[in-house]
């Protein structure tokens, strides 16, 4: 059995792995920026830290699958998106969110070790939320379907159905279209 990199299941998430730490960043700088009216310094610069790592983020070991890199440069690219659209919540249709999503969901369909397609999940619902053009919206739902074939999981229907609202919103001009958490503060408060 060949022994995984990073990205095994039991590792991929890990408290002490750098992924786990960056998705815990931009989560918290996520949550921070929807309490702030306008972005404060603070904030940007953590996102400016933020986008330097992920630049800067290796695998953690030298001989990898072509998967494997795959799967890496699909999180560094959707974990990109993510910090970048906080930053930039009006930019989801820009040149450097359409970019990064072409080359996140292009490592995506790459991934297709039966062990390893789940983990695409997390990049999958980043890169989906910024989807504006039909041609893209349906390389997502072709990857959400061959997702669903691998794994049973109950969050990746749930994440499908966020990509999806997500998309109606952009379509009927809702402001941050991609923000999930509004979404979820608003209809709590509303209830």
């Amino acid at each position: 059995m060949k022994h995984r990199t990073r990205y095994d299941q039991t590792v991929a998430l890990e408290e002490d792995s750098d992924l786990f730490d960056l998705i815990q960043r931009i989560y918290s700088l996520h949550c921070n920026a929807n309490e702030e009216l306008n972005l404060s310094p603070l904030r940007i610069s953590e996102a400016v830290h933020i986008w330097q790592e992920l630049d800067d983020w290796e695998q953690a070991e030298p001989e990898i699958t072509d998967e494997d890199g795959n799967l890496h440069e699909s999180y560094k690219f959707s974990l990109f998106i993510w910090a970048y659209i906080i930053v930039h919540p009006t930019e989801v249709g820009g040149e450097k969110v359409q970019d990064a999503f072409h080359y996140a969901i292009s490592n995506i369909s790459e991934v297709e070790a039966y062990d390893m397609v789940p983990l695409v999940v997390i990049p999958l619902f980043f890169s989906g939320l910024v989807a504006i053009r039909p041609v893209d919206r349906d390389l997502v739902n072709e990857q959400y379907e061959r997702v669903m074939s691998y794994t049973e999981h109950g969050n990746l229907s749930r994440s499908r159905h966020i990509v999806r609202l997500s998309w109606e919103n952009y379509d009927n001009g809702v402001e941050r279209s991609w923000d999930w958490r509004k979404w979820h503060d608003s209809s709590s408060a509303d209830s």
